[in-house]
């Protein structure tokens, strides 16, 4: 992963010996938005290797410095199918692009469901999309034949304050899949500073309403597992990475995992890891690499007041 205007993403290289890796950067350019793609030696040295256009416009939050979009995964790589995904926030719109070494080619650009589309997480043949504007709110595609198909009725809004402000603290951060795929997970930062964990149906929609995960003042932003399956929150409010035991899933209303789980916190933060969100964590220790354990909170579907107004 390298330093730039938005997000890196590597992938293995062409087989002529040249570079080890393959590096991915997006430039998120307003005026026209770009995959820059560099050959990585084994000695970690980058030489370019293209320029590639999305086919969209990159965008900004109001209030940000120097990363735009204000989220973490704008820009991914999927090994399984050799395909690059992009968003295009300021054309509200995702490119699907082929892998061929070090080359890149355009296959596909399609509306991201919402407004200013932020984050892509894959899972399989599973795509989400994560819109951070008006409220926020993710929508679902199925993968096939190199190309994204949305899934009728997996739209689902997070029912964010869309006036809040700045927007580079206030909308939501990232959207993640648990390593099983069966739940799907949103940090919302300084809006609500909550982590929603919805339950991933059969049929690639979600459940009617996330677990929402209230974190005060910890603005939880970027997240990831690590190798034992453990989630890791990297909290921008106190500086911080959490931790998380596993999420697993648990019999909703509609008998669909709507509900999560930890059966045991984790033992490790990785320092650079991201956080990764489930359920509610207890605080241990409060300094800039700490270790956080989880307790599981069942939240009770049928209180109304665990779900923010809007979401259906």
């Amino acid at each position: 992963m390298i330093a730039g205007p938005a997000r890196a993403a590597t992938a293995n290289s062409p087989s002529d010996g040249r570079a080890s890796q393959v590096v991915f950067a997006q430039t998120n350019n307003t005026a026209g938005n770009q995959v820059v793609v560099y050959d990585r030696a084994a000695d970690g040295t980058l030489s370019p290797a293209g320029i590639y256009s999305t086919g969209g416009l990159g965008g900004q939050t109001g209030g940000s410095v120097a990363d735009h979009l204000s989220s973490q995964a704008s820009l991914n790589y999927d090994p399984q199918h050799g395909l690059v995904f992009a968003v295009n926030a300021g054309s509200n719109t995702v490119s699907v692009l082929t892998v061929g070494g070090d080359r890149l080619r355009l296959r596909q650009v399609i509306g991201s469901g919402g407004t200013f589309p932020v984050s892509v997480a894959v899972h399989g043949n599973l795509v989400y999309i994560l819109d951070a504007e008006n409220g926020g709110a993710v929508q679902g595609y199925w993968l096939a034949f190199g190309r994204l198909f949305p899934i009728p009725g997996s739209n689902r809004p997070l029912g964010l304050d869309p006036t809040a402000t700045p927007q580079f603290t206030h909308t939501p951060g990232q959207v993640a899949f648990s390593p099983d795929g069966s739940q799907l997970i949103v940090t919302t930062k300084a809006n609500g500073n909550d982590i929603d964990v919805f339950g991933v149906r059969p049929d690639g929609s979600l459940s009617s309403n996330p677990v929402i995960n209230s974190e005060p003042g910890t603005i939880p932003f970027g997240i990831t597992f690590d190798q034992a399956g453990y989630l890791v929150v990297a909290e921008t409010g106190p500086d911080a990475l959490a931790t998380a035991g596993h999420l697993r899933p648990q019999p909703g209303r509609d008998g669909h995992p709507d509900r999560c789980r930890a059966d045991r916190a984790g033992r490790h933060v990785l320092g650079g890891a991201r956080r990764r969100p489930g359920v509610r964590l207890q605080r241990r220790q409060r300094h800039p690499q700490r270790l956080l354990r989880q307790r599981h909170r069942a939240a009770d579907a049928a209180r109304p007041d665990r779900h923010r107004p809007g979401n259906h």
